[in-house]
């Protein structure tokens, strides 16, 4: 009878051996240089801004580009998604650095928690969700409308999309809002609830010291003092620089440090905000700062809506620029037609409110003047006003992950130790070596997937 051939099992381990600490470095060196790749998406600068009794914005930015969008409900398990404002109307997300969401439709006096899905991952608040209590319900009359606005300029001088403008008076909650494609940036002074969320705000409308902060992501940041006397509008306003309004339009100085720490809003903070420092700066030699509205634009225009923007307000405020102290009239049609009037002021700018609520639906607003040479000058915008909470794509949310993720690595349960094999048989040889062959094979795949 012809022996059968023996392969040492001494031969068997120290390949598994060898296979097994390639197979672990090979593992190891895939996690590193995963997580050297992996871009950094989690929400910094978290600030929640807008409480109402219907809403409030969540803004936050990322190291890198990312898709954004808030989970929420009225208890931990959520349910429900807010986009990024960016995204409204559009069939797909973009990636952005600095995301901006509102949360709409809500009940009043009523606690939501919410986390941030940032890059497919949820991202919470130290292991639990963020939670905001809306404003209670007010009986009381409107305010009058009051609304501070600005444009945003890049260092060349063109308009900044997309960057987040942070307002703040004294015991007032804080306030914001997205720059449009023209730059430009609209804050609801009149509608702003005080600190503890029981009235609107009562504020000086001539002497209240503002408190400005842009948030433009890698392409800087801006800081400004200005008063209710003079934000509408506010001068423009370039990243990278620094402004004091309070006596006159004077520029600080490039990247200086803040005139105050409290343009850094508190994370998830609702405190009131310390008042500026009354040190103002000297205007330096040769440096203009030219209005959003020329005084003397003998143009009519329409600034706010945009033609074809989709609103939510159904009380929105019509703003525009045109010949100072000319009387323009102001229609708006649909059904039913709504007609007002409204005098440009000194610095050119006009705005109005219409009396009632605007029903949802398409409508036509048509501004008209005759200046003082007799020329008539109409402007005509189509906008639509939009149900709070309509027209939101419906999302899947991620499973929640902890605010900074980290890899971890699961260790399974020892498994008992085997007997000996019998020195020199071929089975127990050949089961070592698949063995040790499987693991390279694993481990090098592992390393090529990266």
């Amino acid at each position: 009878m012809k022996k059968a051939k023996q392969i040492p099992t001494l031969v068997g381990i120290l390949i598994l051996g060898i296979a097994t600490i390639l197979g672990v470095f090979l593992i190891n060196k895939t996690q590193t240089f995963s997580l050297r790749a992996t871009p950094q998406v989690s929400p910094e600068q978290v600030r929640i801004t807008n409480i109402s009794e219907t809403s409030f914005s969540v803004s936050w930015t990322t190291q890198t580009t990312a898709k954004g969008f808030i989970i929420f409900g009225e208890t931990s398990q959520l349910g429900q998604t807010a986009l990024d404002d960016q995204d409204e109307g559009t069939e797909t997300q973009k990636e952005y650095l600095i995301h901006h969401a509102t949360l709409k439709n809500l009940k009043p006096s009523t606690k939501y928690f919410f986390k941030i899905n940032s890059g497919g991952k949820a991202f919470d608040n130290s292991g639990q969700p963020y939670e905001v209590t809306t404003a209670p319900t007010l009986n009381l009359s409107l305010p009058e409308s009051d609304t501070a606005y600005g444009m945003i300029l890049e260092p060349e001088g063109g308009p900044v999309k997309g960057v987040v403008v942070y307002l703040s008076l004294a015991n007032t909650t804080p306030l914001s809002s997205l720059t449009k494609t023209d730059g430009t940036w609209m804050i609801p002074l009149s509608m702003a609830r005080t600190i503890n969320l029981a009235n609107y705000s009562s504020y000086d409308k001539e002497l209240q010291i503002e408190e400005i902060f842009v948030q433009g992501g890698n392409s800087g940041t801006i800081t400004a003092i200005t008063t209710t006397k003079n934000d509408n509008p506010v001068p423009s306003l370039t990243l990278g620089q620094n402004y004091d309004f309070r006596q006159t339009a004077s520029l600080i100085s490039p990247n200086s440090p803040s005139p105050t720490a409290s343009f850094l809003i508190p994370t998830i903070s609702q405190a009131p905000l310390p008042q500026a420092s009354p040190t103002v700066t000297p205007k330096p030699t040769g440096f203009s700062l030219e209005p959003l509205i020329s005084p003397g634009a003998p143009k009519l225009t329409i600034l706010n809506p945009e033609e074809g923007e989709t609103i939510t307000s159904q009380k929105p405020e019509f703003i525009g620029a045109g010949p100072a102290g000319q009387l323009v009239e102001i229609k708006v049609e649909s059904e039913s037609s709504l007609v007002g009037q409204a005098l440009i002021d000194q610095k050119g700018s006009w705005n109005w409110t219409p009396p009632s609520n605007l029903p949802t639906g398409t409508h036509t607003v048509t501004v008209t003047l005759k200046d003082e040479n007799g020329l008539l000058q109409k402007v005509v915008r189509s906008f639509t006003v939009q149900a709070a909470g309509e027209g939101l794509p419906s999302f899947t949310a991620t499973p929640s992950g902890q605010l900074s993720p980290q890899p971890t690595i699961i260790i399974g349960t020892p498994t008992p130790t085997p007997k000996p094999p019998k020195t020199g048989h071929l089975t127990t040889t050949l089961i070592f070596l698949i063995m040790g062959i499987s693991a390279l094979i694993f481990g090098f795949y592992q390393f090529r997937s990266i």
